[in-house]
């Protein structure tokens, strides 16, 4: 059984009477679905461009706004509408689950969200049990992609933290053929171009005092060179 959220209520994936498609943390692992544009090649009717300077395209069944999700598909963050999201350097870490709904959504998500919506929900921490992790994958041009997880229980059964650090480095895929002088100040000419540096990193603290009630706290922040 598959337990989505789409419709803001908690049901099973087949029962649920919209188009979803839906990713677990087991999932997007296994089919190595580590961004916006890997979803294309699991969802249909998804489509994603990316433009030179940071403006992003993500189609569902061919309807856009460019520069941005803007109001034709809704990207919502533990069920947090984003406006101005960077599509272009966004990765998973530390997810639960990904769902993408596919058609109108605005009686949902508001707004004119009249292609679909994107749902990210992160994983939580869990309050009975201590955990932790870390990977460090490496590849061509000198990729490293490290990633760490620590799940503390304060106070049993009521108070927990999760924390989850992410980072991609690569070097430049492109050679610069260019060997001219230098026409700006600043740093020398790149031999290589189009590398990344990404660090990410999330606090989440849950507070569940009783069956009836649950306070979730996460702060996000990244930085991409």
């Amino acid at each position: 059984t598959v337990v989505v959220t789409a419709e803001r209520k908690a049901e099973d994936l087949q029962t649920t009477p919209i188009a979803v498609s839906a990713f677990s943390s087991e999932d997007m692992q296994a089919e190595q679905i580590r961004d916006f544009g890997d979803l294309q090649f699991h969802v249909p009717d998804v489509t994603f461009s990316k433009t030179q300077f940071g403006g992003a395209e993500f189609q569902i069944r061919g309807v856009t706004t460019q520069f941005g999700l803007g109001a034709a598909v809704a990207q919502n963050e533990n069920d947090i509408y984003l406006e101005a999201t960077n599509l272009a350097s966004a990765e998973y870490y530390d997810t639960k689950r990904v769902e993408v709904a596919r058609g109108p959504q605005s009686t949902s998500y508001g707004r004119a969200a009249t292609s679909g919506a994107v749902n990210i929900i992160t994983a939580k921490p869990d309050l009975d049990e201590f955990k932790a992790s870390a990977s460090l994958d490496y590849g061509e041009f000198n990729t490293l992609r490290p990633d760490a997880m620590i799940n503390l229980p304060l106070v049993d059964g009521q108070l927990g933290l999760r924390i989850a650090l992410h980072g991609a480095f690569h070097d430049g895929y492109e050679k610069n053929i260019y060997d001219g002088p230098q026409l700006f100040p600043g740093s020398p000419v790149n031999d290589n171009v189009n590398g990344q540096g990404l660090m990410a990193g999330r606090a989440t603290l849950r507070w569940q005092p009783d069956s009836d009630t649950r306070l979730d706290i996460f702060v996000d922040a990244s930085t991409e060179n």
